[in-house]
């Protein structure tokens, strides 16, 4: 978008109009910069926009997604070595993280910089490597964003059925560990057959029972929610 246009209607403005025309830029100055960064995000940060991961599935999150680039790479190997733009580099703001696509490489972090990618590659972009120089293959690219996304789904949709099991109506559970967004809990009600011994982690507590508890403490899954026990 060319803002110059509305940079020369701003100049040419007076008053109201003007103040209007230069709120509207703020804003719209706002939101480009906020969509050019939901754009330039790693796998996890795109997910955990929407949703609260656990570290079960995360994890798992992370696992099946290599599975899924290994396998790709294998059904689309005649298009030559295949690499993802996975992450940007932690030490140097110009420069992203990728692998090579294949079992024995997968885990090797491969950094390059963002001024020798091809034209359009950013991160979660699909490259091949052709007489030396990296091509961007958006076919590709948009097929994994695809498949990737409904591993997501299935995941998220596993994490709620694994959190919802360990929710029983009238149940009392200790906290194990606490931290800003979420707590491990374990469950202590007496005669449960399904009483687990592990603590479970917890990212559905409301906020106002998430503030006053601490290591030890005791809640009650009532009603549908966690709410505080009097100590």
């Amino acid at each position: 978008m060319d803002l110059n246009i509305l940079n020369n209607l701003k100049n040419n403005l007076n008053g109201n109009d003007r103040k209007e025309v230069l709120t509207f830029l703020k804003e719209l100055s706002d939101f480009l910069e906020k969509d050019e960064l939901k754009v330039d995000r790693n796998m996890l940060e795109e997910v955990q926009e929407e949703n609260k991961l656990i570290s079960k599935f995360k994890d798992a999150m992370l696992l099946e997604r290599i599975d899924i680039l290994n396998n790709y790479a294998k059904e689309t190997s005649e298009k030559g070595s295949m690499y993802f733009i996975y992450d940007k580099n932690s030490m140097d703001e110009n420069k992203y993280n990728m692998c090579l696509c294949n079992e024995n490489d997968i885990y090797k972090v491969i950094e390059i910089d963002k001024n020798n990618l091809p034209e359009g590659a950013k991160l979660n972009s699909v490259l091949r490597e052709s007489n030396g120089q990296y091509i961007l293959d958006k076919e590709s690219t948009n097929d994994l964003s695809i498949i990737i996304n409904e591993m997501v789904n299935k995941l998220l949709d596993k994490q709620e059925k694994y959190l919802q099991e360990y929710r029983m109506e009238g149940h009392f559970y200790k906290v194990d560990e606490k931290e800003e967004d979420r707590a491990w809990l374990v469950d202590i009600t007496n005669n449960n057959n399904m009483q687990r011994s592990e603590a479970i982690e917890e990212i559905n507590i409301p906020e106002d029972v998430l503030n006053h508890i601490k290591e030890g403490s005791k809640i009650k899954f009532e009603d549908g929610k966690y709410v505080l026990v009097e100590q």
